[in-house]
């Protein structure tokens, strides 16, 4: 229902767009063949994850019972900062960096896919901070009911934060994918999917037999490195100076602030729960919200300071659609008081 829903939603548009459907095959044509050639390995790199979930299971189902249960539970927590910031972000630069290659623009294709890069570490590495540091108070607040026990909160709490070790490799591998994709090459993201996938097996199955659960989670985050490092390294070997010194700027002053922030956000943290009344659902949440809305805004600050060139960025959007919306509305008003 779900997958209907997805092609249901965008139909409207594309019709208003002008496409006209004629049911047609032609197997010979020019442009079928080369959806073939590219759909291959990008069909082996959905296979790779696939894989990469039955053998988990497989894992799962050798330790405690319950595990998988874990497991899935804390992926899920750490998915929504992985899907709001790198899929997000990913989806809405591919078409601009399919068009640049397309009309072989190297230097605005590089430009589109570092701006869009360094932006995605500017949300995702504070994200990581506060969830590693909060992760007890999110788990607590989401799924702390029930049958849930104070021992499967610290569980699963400490199973995403070892999910969160790779955060950043997963916020990432969307961007970096699509960058492959856009220049039609889906082969090298397939090779970076399918060796993760084998160290993901390798590493989990070791790990479990001391770490338990907690194994797979490292497993999975040692292959999310894994990946990462392969995309980077292949793209370094496919885009001429697509990396430079002024990324490692930008992610300095962005680890730096979010440091600055983990330190005031485990201080909050700390001072509300002395105050509220931790056995209770809304002094975890108000513990957690407080801390996280604190450490946010130490962050926003020390970026600032810094000069981060991706909070600038930020600001300046907002600010543009602000004004366009406030334009808008005082324009409206002078036209209704004119009529």
């Amino acid at each position: 229902l779900g997958a209907v829903l997805h092609l249901l939603i965008q139909l409207p548009i594309v019709l208003k767009l002008g496409l006209k459907f004629k049911f047609s095959l032609k197997f010979k044509d020019a442009h079928f063949l080369k959806v073939i050639k590219l759909i291959g390995p990008r069909i082996l790199g959905l296979a790779s994850g696939q894989i990469n979930f039955i053998v988990i299971t497989v894992l799962a189902s050798t330790i405690t019972a319950g595990s998988l249960a874990i497991f899935n539970l804390a992926n899920n927590l750490q998915s929504f900062p992985v899907g709001f910031f790198g899929v997000s972000f990913a989806l809405a630069v591919f078409p601009t960096l399919s068009k640049k290659f397309a009309s072989k623009d190297e230097k605005e294709f590089k430009k589109s896919f570092l701006s869009t890069f360094k932006q995605i570490l500017f949300f995702i590495i504070p994200f990581t901070a506060l969830f590693i540091i909060l992760r007890i108070q999110i788990v607590r607040v989401i799924l702390g009911a029930g049958k849930f026990s104070w021992e499967d909160t610290v569980l699963t709490a400490d199973a995403l934060g070892i999910f969160c070790l790779s955060l950043f490799a997963q916020a990432l591998m969307p961007l970096l994918v699509r960058a492959f994709y856009a220049r039609h090459n889906t082969v090298l993201p397939f090779v970076a999917s399918f060796v993760s996938m084998v160290v993901n097996v390798f590493a989990s199955w070791y790990l479990i037999q001391y770490f338990g659960v907690l194994g797979l989670a490292m497993g999975f985050s040692i292959s999310s490195i894994v990946n990462i490092a392969l995309l980077v390294v292949f793209m370094k070997f496919k885009i001429k100076n697509i990396w430079h010194n002024g990324l490692l700027m930008s992610a300095f002053k962005i680890t730096f602030a979010a440091l600055v922030m983990g330190f005031v956000t485990q201080f909050v943290k700390t001072w509300m729960g002395l105050i509220v009344d931790m056995n209770k659902f809304w002094g975890v949440f108000l513990q957690g919200l407080v801390a996280g809305i604190a450490g946010l805004a130490i962050f926003t600050l020390i970026a600032y300071l810094l000069r981060s060139e991706e909070l600038l960025v930020f600001l300046g959007s907002l600010k543009r659609k602000f004004f366009k919306r406030f334009k808008a509305e005082k324009e409206s008003i002078i036209e209704e008081d004119l009529s």
